[in-house]
């Protein structure tokens, strides 16, 4: 008999736990369900949808341009007579009149920054180009009565210059850009000496300390030995004019974000929607592609970090100017240098 209420005790020992259990795991599901619908809404609410008004940010960057421009041009500015009073305030070479629809249309393309993209796009579409320098020769350059659009496209700066020596020097471009060696074993040999530096001389020796000198006369001579190549890494200032009031873009487009500039462009081209603008990546005749096809800023890292910091912040004021212009920052830069 004992033994049965023992047993009875027991079983209902085991039925209060159970039932409390079950309480507590309801509780314990209530609460879950609870918390987890808070986070899900504090998550919604912390992370809203972001909508870019690209039309305005194409605004915001012209406004941004003619700011900096007023600024540097006061007189009191030392950088004042290199921005506004050269000879010639965009290169020649560089700089082009297209047509499209009635209008003739000025771009400024910056070396290294998407030039060979535009002109397979002007090709492809059977667009009419002519440079500024040929004609300025002829005499036959656009009259202000057909004008269209003034439009430039940069990168960062930084990241250009990187480009400018996987191109350049890393992958032999330079072979293509100056024949002023072929016929000349004794140039050509010096050429391949000069050209082979690794990245820290090149930036330290060439561009820094400005090794590879060409005066300004010189640079105005894009025929001279090695002059065309030193505009791969001439600041944008110098290139294309952008504080000149005849020369000021009204759209400037950024290769970090051309997917979304180009139906803007396109737009204001009236030119139609469906247009494609190819993304062209130039290398030169050495490379191995050990680096394979792929854009320069997946190497940001591995290059800038064989730099130190004084020398990355030496280049942010040797293209300071360039940087306050289109609004980038040096930090990242910065950051991956030793």
């Amino acid at each position: 008999m004992e033994g049965n209420l023992n047993l009875k005790q027991l079983r209902r020992n085991v039925l209060k736990s159970n039932n409390i259990l079950i309480l507590l795991l309801v509780i314990f599901m209530m609460l879950y369900f609870n918390d987890h619908s808070k986070l899900q809404a504090v998550e919604q609410e912390a992370v809203p949808e972001v909508v870019i008004d690209h039309k305005k940010r194409l605004e915001l960057r012209r406004a941004r341009l003619q700011s900096v421009c007023s600024e540097y041009g006061l007189n009191t500015r030392v950088e004042h007579g290199s921005v506004f009073r050269r000879k010639n305030l965009v290169n020649r070479c560089t700089g082009s009149f297209f047509h499209v629809e009635g209008k003739d249309h000025f771009i400024c393309n910056v070396l290294k920054g998407g030039s060979t993209s535009w002109q397979v796009f002007f090709g492809e579409n059977n667009i009419t180009r002519i440079f500024l320098e040929a004609c300025e020769d002829n005499h036959n350059c656009p009259t202000s009565s057909t004008a269209g659009l003034k439009l430039v496209q940069v990168r960062h700066p930084l990241e250009r210059l990187l480009a400018t020596y996987r191109h350049i020097f890393k992958n032999g471009g330079w072979k293509a850009l100056d024949l002023n060696y072929q016929g000349n074993p004794k140039l050509e040999q010096e050429y391949v000496n000069f050209f082979s530096k690794d990245w820290p001389y090149f930036v330290e020796e060439i561009v820094l300390k400005d090794e590879y000198h060409k005066t300004e006369e010189d640079l105005e001579e894009l025929g001279r030995g090695g002059v065309w190549i030193k505009h791969h890494w001439a600041p944008y200032w110098y290139t294309c004019g952008l504080c000149s009031s005849g020369l000021a873009p009204d759209i400037v487009i950024k290769t970090e974000t051309l997917p979304w500039d180009m139906p803007t462009v396109l737009e204001r081209l009236k030119l139609p929607a469906s247009t494609s603008f190819p993304d062209i990546r130039v290398t030169g005749t050495d490379d191995n592609f050990s680096e394979g096809n792929k854009a320069s800023e997946v190497f940001v890292e591995k290059y800038f970090s064989q730099l130190s910091k004084q020398q990355v912040m030496r280049l942010y004021e040797l293209y300071k100017l360039d940087h306050l212009m289109f609004d980038y920052s040096p930090q990242k830069y910065i950051d991956v240098a030793r």
